[in-house]
């Protein structure tokens, strides 16, 4: 079974697969690649975080695009689709390893490098270091990256507030994410429990919140949750849902004994999780800056003859 393990494996495949089948579009040339790598739905249905777009056939497409400008392939339009072909010179390299032709791609751009302007030589940089580096796949990191750090940044800052402080901010980040009315108990007869809220916002059913303001490498144990439930099954009318909250983690023993409990609904929402909630319901944050990315509507444009 051949193996596909980095993008630069889709180099020779490509070509032998343009020599023996010309004029195909992007679709059937993935079609192909995953029959020649054995390639199931799941991965090819794999997508990035982010941008939701399909990994391999980003990366495909982004092979594509480097083999034409390096004019081992091209392509004609036919209706608003590209439809590819090896080259003359692509027909040169069928037989190479995909480490030879991504060699000789990286050489025709430093050949184009000696003979450019310094805006043309930034650019060409540029283009070589994306050759290793999928240009959507490092934005879909940096992205990521930021968007831990701002993680950390609400985990402090939630660690920074009075308890009390904490727990309206868990019942303001509820109401934000959809459920009815909130209420905070009166802190000296809580009995374990911080705050009520509605699960809907007609107040069917009350949810019992207790929220932990913990250091994040703290870890709240399997005793801690059984008292909590011990807490809701002692209410009037035994109550059976409730969420735990914290800024800390839970024990891999608190995990599965909420997993394993059946006389009540118990979620536990840890300190990843809820700055995860609070970054995407938008609680004490804004946006800085938006990046659009776009792609073409071959819908709309194979609409015109």
């Amino acid at each position: 079974m051949r193996a596909y393990n980095k993008p630069k494996d889709l180099l020779n495949p490509i070509l032998n697969i343009l020599k023996t089948n010309p004029n195909l579009d992007k679709s059937s040339i993935i079609s192909k690649l995953a029959e020649y790598f054995n390639l199931d739905n799941d991965f090819l249905n794999r997508r990035y975080e982010v941008s939701n777009a399909k990994i391999f056939e980003n990366t495909v497409l982004w092979k594509l695009n480097d083999l034409d400008k390096s004019g081992l392939i091209s392509f004609e339009k036919v209706k608003d689709k590209r439809l590819y072909f090896v080259s003359d010179l692509g027909i040169k390299l069928l037989y190479a390893s995909s480490d030879d032709v991504l060699k000789y791609i990286r050489e025709n751009y430093l050949r184009k490098f000696d003979t450019s302007s310094e805006q043309e030589k930034e650019e060409i940089t540029q283009q070589i270091v994306e050759l290793e580096v999928n240009p959507l796949e490092q934005l879909e990191k940096s992205y990521l990256a930021i968007r831990k750090e701002i993680y950390n940044e609400i985990i402090e800052v939630l660690l920074s507030k009075s308890p009390a402080a904490f727990e309206k901010i868990v019942i303001e980040l509820f109401q934000k994410m959809g459920y009815g009315d909130g209420e905070i108990t009166q802190l000296s007869r809580d009995g374990g429990i911080d705050g009520i809220i509605k699960s809907d916002v007609l107040g069917f059913e009350q949810i019992y919140v207790q929220a932990k303001r913990y250091q994040k490498d703290a870890s709240i144990g399997q005793p801690d949750i059984q008292r909590f439930i011990g807490t809701l099954l002692g209410l009037q009318g035994n109550a059976t849902k409730g969420i735990f909250v914290t800024t800390a983690k839970f024990s891999n023993e608190a995990i599965k004994y909420v997993q394993n409990f059946s006389k009540a609904k118990i979620v536990l929402i840890n300190g990843d999780l809820l700055a995860k909630y609070i970054y995407e319901y938008e609680l004490g944050v804004q946006p800085q800056k938006i990046f659009s990315i776009k792609k073409l509507d071959s819908d709309f444009w194979e609409s015109f003859s």
